[in-house]
């Protein structure tokens, strides 16, 4: 009765956990939906920004016709240079923060990539002649690793990748092997 009680808890406990997990990957997701929209919304306001900058280039300019017409070249060419410039600068700031915003993204992923995975060591290397055969080796163990030991109830297709680490360079020695599971509520 006790270990039924205990075993309870302990399911309990990691109910909690994987609600609590869900909850940081919805988080996660917001973030990632976040960038995304921001991403957009500096595309539209470059667009609007130029039409913006040009129709008060326009007006800018017909002012300075009508006021001074002996230098209008010159006056138009500083003009020019001067709003290109700001515009050069404009979305040069942009650019680096769309930069930053998808390099912020791609880490955030490649972490929630690497959370799936883990690592086993000291599992021992099949004698097969063929890497598929040692690779299907290493599945099987490690599923009956997880559903005669650990009782977690996991299948291959739990699995999304198992290989070694590493080469086999002493053979007395196991490779550690990589084991990526599709899901995160299977790692736990």
């Amino acid at each position: 009765m006790e270990n039924m009680e205990k075993r309870s808890d302990d399911l309990q406990g990691k109910v909690r956990e994987m609600e609590q997990k869900t909850g940081e990957l919805k988080e996660v997701s917001n973030v990632n939906d976040r960038i995304d929209n921001n991403f957009e919304k500096m595309q539209s306001f470059e667009a609007s920004e130029m039409n913006d900058l040009k129709s008060a280039m326009k007006k800018k300019l017909n002012e300075i016709v009508e006021q001074n017409p002996v230098n209008f070249s010159e006056i138009v060419r500083q003009q020019v240079t001067e709003s290109l410039e700001a515009v050069s600068d404009d979305l040069r700031d942009v650019k680096n923060f769309i930069e930053q915003t998808k390099e912020q993204a791609v880490k955030q992923r490649d972490k929630e990539n690497r959370r799936n995975n883990i690592i086993m060591y000291r599992v021992p290397e099949s004698d097969e002649m063929r890497a598929e055969e040692r690779n299907k080796a290493d599945v099987a163990f490690c599923v009956q690793l997880f559903n005669n030991c650990l009782h977690t109830g996991i299948t291959e297709d739990d699995l999304i990748n198992v290989f070694r680490l590493g080469h086999n360079q002493d053979p007395h020695t196991p490779r550690p092997v990589m084991i990526q599971f599709a899901i995160y509520t299977s790692k736990t």
